[in-house]
């Protein structure tokens, strides 16, 4: 079982998880789990906070994009209560400074039937930013329902900062174009890490 000290941090796991080279195409809006970026990006002013190392948050989401399970962890870092979480919006906690670019990616893999792994900026109850080292995997089972699982733990200082830095570029291309962000980051990843594992590696050490 994995710990809050090495979840998502060997090289092995993240290879194991993304075997593909990230495709750079639009995703259809009729895919299932477009609902990932389906929040509008906005500039928010908010103070990053800290959250303990240990925690190992878990929830199941519909294919309506609705959180239909979470754990006591879960509610522990949002700050939300479970009734505040059962049945809204999985986005619901989505900084808005997140770059679609990168939760394309996570549909991209997902579409394919793929785990997906990403460091995800989110935005808790008092509007404090946390980030989170997060594992989507799809729903391969009979209930038709769910549209994925998540396992997340909270990422380290320094992921944070390698990360942040990326992030803030791909969310400047991203207001101003979108095409040219995720062209951005697809020269990023070939010319920089080889391909999206590197860059979680990059992250991740």
């Amino acid at each position: 079982m994995a710990t809050a000290n090495n979840f998502f941090l060997t090289e092995t796991e993240v290879q194991k998880t993304n075997k593909s080279v990230f495709v750079n195409k639009t995703i259809e809006n009729h895919s299932i789990y477009a609902f990932l970026t389906n929040y509008k990006t906005t500039p928010v002013n908010s103070q990053n906070k800290k959250i303990s190392l240990n925690l190992q948050l878990v929830s199941r989401v519909s294919t309506k994009g609705k959180i239909k399970f979470c754990n006591a962890d879960y509610t522990s870092a949002t700050t939300y209560s479970q009734n505040e979480l059962l049945n809204k919006p999985f986005i619901k906690t989505i900084h808005p400074e997140m770059p679609k670019t990168i939760m394309n990616h996570i549909i991209e893999r997902l579409e394919k039937g793929q785990d997906a792994i990403a460091i995800v900026k989110h935005l808790d109850k008092n509007n404090n930013t946390y980030w989170l080292n997060m594992l989507y995997k799809p729903n391969m089972g009979n209930n038709h329902t769910i549209a994925f699982s998540v396992k997340a733990i909270p990422s380290s200082k320094n992921a944070i900062q390698k990360i942040n830095k990326i992030y803030k570029t791909i969310l400047s291309l991203e207001n101003s174009n979108r095409d040219f962000a995720q062209k951005y980051f697809t020269g990023l990843l070939e010319m920089e890490y080889g391909n999206y594992d590197g860059l979680m590696i990059y992250a991740f050490q």
